[in-house]
């Protein structure tokens, strides 16, 4: 029996529906651009989601109707026609860039391209610690396709759960119900699963934790299916008027949602996410509906042209912006170059769409093959034999050195070899590592900081204890340079909430400070850059040192949406509390990018430089030397 052919593709098109994927997928290119209104894109993801299921659901369900049975394998071949022809060539292409141009990620892709292709790459990303949102390791060009393999896994199992569900119940109520069931267990997963204090990308990755937004596509497609639109129109205009006013209500906080709901506040697993894909199964819902505004919006032939192209251009956008977007970029968004960017992406989707998936999708590879003037054939001997090639060349090159970032702090404690790795209790650096003045250039409407400071003009009896992370390993030298007693502590990757808290069945690293020394008199905290920093931590950290110490806090300059939350909070400090000052680092920083290495976050020399000046300043400014 013979299903889901051309019935599959051609069965009442809509347009909106394509408006509403290139309304998704602009979202994702804006958050991986770093766009300041964007911070929520992310969910641009979850917006495809629902947008699957509604799709999959109603062509399954389609085909049950009509005969009575699933072609299974036909069903397969057919997503597989879909998805993997532009995911190789995606793929390989990457791949061959790499080789060629930046042989430092030629590692990674190398250890990312087989859980892409097969379409595992979540789990992957899971079992090997990989985060979605830190930017300190070396970038995945492959990472978006956790996404692709959360729907993957779906189609393999979804198609065979509503067949046993009609086959035995007959009924559509029965598969709603047990799909409610599904989207209950999923959510009530990720809310219990998330926790603040870790990195959320395990719940963010799992396919049993995003399965819910698929589901609740479904149970749309299960309640307004796309066969019965067309024969059901409204020609009450309050009917209309409602379900425009729904869906204007629906859309306006999907926007506040990607603009406002950044991916480290806990609303977001703990409610949000379901929330927002609820609002996208009403607005799919609206725009399916060819009389209501929203449909004729997102119908508007740009936009539906767009989403034609939508999966080539998700496929395309990530490797092509980590390759040419500036890691570092401490001074404003570049407009023309993220407008030329994403020009680049939907070019090569558009080339894709048309040349690799289009032909591949609807005609056989027999086909293709015997007719000598179809473009593919130049296609793919001009644009797939050779990265093929390249990329098998850059298989075979071995590399000693995976983590750029490892070496770069590696190479800083080679400076102190008898330096433990994570605890430092650091010991007098040369002198001649350190310059005698560093100038600093004072951001405006800040009064902490002088234009220089030498060493020499702040107290060597000092009593100081800085905690931080691998950004207070960087300047350990440096700052010892300034405060010759100072107990410097650093560790990789150190949240604040580790300071205060036991964890992993550790005591807390304060506890583990305090037993090797006495905390000074005054006390260095730069712990912003790993993840959200909450009040709470911060009280906690000054009431177990205690009132009678002076503290500086440190905020962030790092490419992660923590940062605008940790910076405001940390700033607001002096008015709560007259013995803390702030080193303004966000202001210090601000269109300076040599001061950090590739990763935006780590400092060079001379970064680390300025920073360690800073902090003496504002020690010297406040009267604490």
């Amino acid at each position: 029996m013979k299903i889901m052919n051309k019935r599959e593709t051609n069965f009442n098109y809509i347009p909106s529906i394509d408006g509403l994927r290139a309304f998704a997928v602009i979202m994702v290119v804006l958050y991986h651009l770093n766009i300041p209104f964007s911070k929520g894109g992310y969910l641009g993801v979850t917006m495809f989601f629902v947008i699957s299921g509604y799709l999959i659901t109603d062509i399954l369900l389609n085909n049950l109707e009509n005969d009575h049975s699933i072609d299974f394998k036909n069903f397969y071949i057919r997503r597989a026609k879909r998805l993997l022809p532009a995911a190789v060539l995606v793929i390989i292409s990457t791949i061959s860039i790499v080789t060629l141009f930046r042989s430092d990620l030629l590692w990674r892709v190398k250890e990312d391209c087989l859980p892409a292709l097969f379409y595992f790459s979540n789990w992957w990303n899971i079992f090997h610690n990989v985060s979605y949102f830190e930017a300190c390791s070396t970038p995945s060009l492959f990472l978006h396709f956790w996404s692709l393999s959360v729907e993957e896994q779906f189609y393999i199992f979804w198609p065979i759960i509503v067949f046993i569900v009609m086959k035995f119940s007959k009924r559509v109520k029965v598969l709603c119900a047990i799909t409610v069931i599904l989207i209950i267990i999923s959510a009530m997963e990720m809310f219990v699963l998330y926790n603040p204090y870790v990195d959320p990308s395990r719940v963010y990755f799992g396919t049993d934790t995003r399965i819910f937004s698929i589901l609740i596509g479904s149970i749309m497609a299960m309640i307004i299916p796309i066969r019965k639109i067309a024969t059901k129109k409204f020609c009450n205009l309050l009917v209309i008027g409602i379900l425009n006013l729904i869906g204007f209500l629906s859309f306006a906080i999907i926007i506040i949602m990607l603009i406002k709901l950044n991916e480290s506040k806990s609303f977001t697993y703990q409610g949000g996410m379901f929330i927002f894909s609820l609002l996208c199964a009403i607005l799919l819902a609206i725009c399916v509906q060819p009389q209501t505004v929203f449909s004729k919006i997102f119908a508007f032939w740009p936009l539906s042209k767009l989403g034609k192209i939508s999966y080539g251009i998700y496929l395309w956008q990530y490797p092509v912006i980590i390759l040419t977007y500036p890691t570092v970029n401490t001074g404003s968004i570049n407009i023309p170059l993220c407008i030329g960017l994403f020009a680049l992406v939907v070019v090569l989707a558009a080339l894709s769409y048309h040349f690799v998936e289009h032909p591949l999708r609807y005609e056989s590879f027999k086909d293709l093959i015997h007719k000598k003037t179809h473009p593919i054939k130049k296609i793919f001997a001009a644009i797939l034999v050779a990265p093929i090639i390249i990329s098998l060349y850059g298989f075979s090159i071995k590399h000693d050195n995976k983590e750029h970032i490892k070496n770069h702090i590696e190479s800083t404690l080679d400076m102190n070899s008898s330096l433990p790795t994570t605890s430092l209790e650091v010991q007098q650096a040369p002198s001649s590592l350190i310059p005698a003045t560093v100038e600093i250039s004072s951001p405006s409407g800040t009064s902490q900081l002088g234009t220089s400071l030498q060493s020499d003009t702040v107290s060597s009896d000092v009593e100081l204890t800085a905690i931080g992370d691998s950004i207070m390993i960087d300047m350990l030298f440096d700052l010892k340079e300034y405060f010759p007693k100072a107990y410097v502590d650093g560790r990789v990757a150190r949240k604040l909430w580790q300071v205060v808290y036991p964890y992993d069945n550790h005591e807390s690293d304060l506890t583990s400070i305090t037993s090797k020394t006495n905390i000074g008199k005054i006390v260095v905290i730069a712990l912003s850059s790993n993840g959200v920093v909450l009040q709470s931590e911060i009280d906690s950290a000054m009431s177990q040192i205690g009132p009678d110490h002076n503290y500086v806090f440190c905020n962030t300059r790092v490419p992660n949406s923590w940062q605008d939350s940790n910076n405001a909070l940390i700033n607001s400090l002096p008015e709560k509390y007259p013995n803390v000052r702030v080193v303004d680092w966000y202001s210090i920083s601000a269109n300076h990018d040599e001061y950090f290495i590739k990763d935006a976050v780590h400092l060079t020399s001379q970064g680390a430089q300025v920073y360690a000046a800073a902090i003496a300043s504002v020690i010297k400014d406040a009267g604490w030397d």
